[in-house]
């Protein structure tokens, strides 16, 4: 005989500030199929990355794209460098180097946080027990208690730069009456 469940949703969340960035930056240009756009791209990267080692910025901090190319009226060549700032006080002097250098574009810095997997823990521990009070309120309610925690599923995660939240179900297995 199966014994009677309970299931109830629970939801956690942890705030926390980003430790780290990214900022792109991607050289671009064309020609009339002579090839000079594909050599004036890498040139721009690889000068860049010079540029970034100068600045004490090692290439364990950044990553190259492939090389993309387009071909509507001659060639378009573009390559990116994706740099990995982890203190977040040299942002702003990095990105005033990157946006002197002719023909490299950027994108907005980009906040985010190197290791998210302990705020995801921590979040999932609030919603678990999040699950469990509500849980224990339905059973007494019912005029019984939980037994044991049969099932947890998450139904949804969600992390960006300055949040970790879980939503998930936990099946109990309550006591017989």
């Amino acid at each position: 005989m199966q014994g009677a469940t309970l299931t109830v949703s629970g939801n956690g969340r942890v705030d926390f500030e980003p430790d780290t960035c990214f900022i792109t930056a991607t050289a671009e240009g064309q020609d009339d199929w002579s090839g000079s756009a594909i050599a004036r791209v890498n040139k721009r990267i690889e000068d860049l990355k010079l540029t970034l080692e100068r600045h004490s910025i090692m290439p364990d901090r950044f990553k190259e794209s492939i090389l993309n190319l387009s071909s509507t009226n001659g060639i378009t060549a573009s390559k990116s460098l994706t740099i990995r700032m982890s203190n977040l006080d040299d942002i702003g002097p990095l990105y005033t180097l990157l946006s002197s250098i002719d023909g490299i574009k950027l994108s907005e810095p980009l906040p985010a946080m190197e290791k998210p997997e302990e705020f995801v823990e921590k979040a999932i521990e609030k919603a678990t027990s999040s699950a469990i009070k509500k849980g224990e309120e339905i059973a007494k309610a019912m005029g019984t208690a939980i037994d044991a925690i049969k099932e947890i599923s998450v139904t949804k995660e969600t992390v960006t730069a300055t949040y970790a939240e879980i939503m998930l179900s936990v099946t109990f297995t309550v006591k017989q009456r």
